[in-house]
């Protein structure tokens, strides 16, 4: 989408504000994304509907709206199958490189920071697992790359070290690290309410062999985050500690709806 400097208001020549560069912007674009919906004969209600969006968010994205946030303008425009354009082109984006799925960091910004991981624990499953997160934008490999301590032996931890890729064409964002041919993924849908769901597959570490291994996660956005000064929470959760309950049910919520499994 280019635009000039100068822009014809009520018959004379305007010389355009940064300000007004980014209201035209934002216009032009809602035109864009009504365009397509009517040519999908689809209401501003159905284009809702088909995102999971609220119908007030796509009415103030039509608009021009200054509140709608990247992530939102994604989703709608996935669902229309357009490019979403978020910034005038004119300004400077950074892109992952094409194998990581060529995604601008631009939507992806409230995907940095930190997180808790809950998992079921393959020894006791009626315990969870909690690690933790830390995403953030790699400007050398021109990507988002993940940190995760998660517990290692009694009372150690250890880091894994990796980066997102994500796909243009689904719903889907993969945290992927590779440590000496051992392969481990993570498979989840976007962020949605803080929360990312998905699954992991990695190996689990038997007596005398390593076993292919599959379990739902989610991962639960931190605010006022500090790696160093939250990394003494990585463990097991039981039953008697805080927060079990609401985890417990959330993890077999991710089970039951969240993931797809051949029976």
């Amino acid at each position: 989408m280019a635009f000039l400097d100068i822009l014809s208001v009520g018959g004379r020549l305007k010389m355009l504000t940064d300000a007004d560069k980014e209201r035209e912007f934002r216009r032009r674009r809602g035109a864009k994304i009504e365009k397509a919906m009517i040519s999908l004969s689809w209401t501003r209600a159905q284009l809702a509907a088909k995102s999971g969006r609220d119908i007030r968010v796509v009415r103030d994205l039509i608009n021009g709206e200054a509140t709608v946030q990247a992530q939102s303008i994604q989703d709608i425009c996935q669902a229309l199958k357009i490019e979403p354009e978020l910034y005038p082109s004119t300004a400077a984006i950074e892109v992952a490189d094409f194998k990581y799925g060529a995604y601008a960091r631009g939507p992806y910004k409230q995907y940095e920071g930190g997180y808790f991981a809950y998992t079921r624990s393959f020894s006791v499953p009626s315990l969870f697992v909690r690690t933790i997160f830390e995403i953030k934008w790699d400007d050398a490999v021109r990507v988002l790359a993940f940190r995760e301590v998660l517990p290692h032996q009694v009372d150690t931890t250890r880091t894994i070290d990796g980066e997102l890729y994500i796909s243009q064409e689904t719903d889907l964002i993969h945290l992927m690290s590779v440590n000496e041919g051992s392969v481990r993924t993570i498979m989840l849908r976007k962020l949605r309410d803080g929360i990312m769901r998905g699954c992991i597959l990695w190996q689990t570490d038997r007596e005398t062999y390593f076993q292919p291994a599959f379990s739902a996660i989610y991962l639960e956005k931190l605010f006022g985050f500090d790696f160093e000064s939250q990394k003494h929470l990585v463990g097991l959760l039981r039953a008697e500690d805080a927060g079990y309950d609401r985890v417990s049910k959330e993890v077999a919520l991710v089970e039951k709806n969240w993931v797809a499994i051949a029976k």
